[in-house]
């Protein structure tokens, strides 16, 4: 087991990350970027882009054409698409727990409730999208 300040090679941020735009991982228009640091340790973590507006356009352009085909998903399809993030995070749940702890300066024992607690929520929000999206006879008639 680590505490809040140590990590092992295998849980260590990639070197840099760019934002993602249109499901894709890209720098920033600027090419200006912010170091991430531990806050509990000051250790830098990793290099991240400084947005701009730019950015935020081309998110927000990218999050329109996205939600053409989102918005005609079926529950079923929404629902197994957070299922599926929550299996993911699950699938990785202890490195999901080092970053945590790195990047907010927890101390692992809280980054180890934090995380099954959003992929609970992940979990939650598919059974919810379903359990809301059926007619019911008795809700629908008067």
């Amino acid at each position: 087991m680590f505490t809040h300040n140590q990590t092992t090679s295998n849980h260590a941020p990639d070197s840099h990350y760019g934002h993602f735009i249109d499901n894709q991982w890209v720098d920033g228009e600027s090419g200006e970027t912010i170091d991430s640091t531990n806050p509990a340790t000051g250790a830098f973590l990793t290099k991240i882009p400084r947005g701009t507006a730019g950015d935020v356009d081309r998110a927000v352009q990218a999050a329109a054409r996205a939600f053409k085909s989102w918005g005609k998903s079926s529950p079923a399809e929404r629902a197994n698409a957070l299922l599926k993030i929550a299996d993911l995070l699950e699938a990785d749940a202890e490195r999901f727990v080092a970053f945590e702890s790195m990047d907010v300066g927890k101390p692992i024992r809280e980054a180890r409730v934090d995380v099954p607690l959003a992929i609970d929520h992940f979990r939650y929000f598919a059974g919810a999208i379903r359990s809301h999206s059926m007619k019911l006879p008795c809700l629908t008639t008067k």
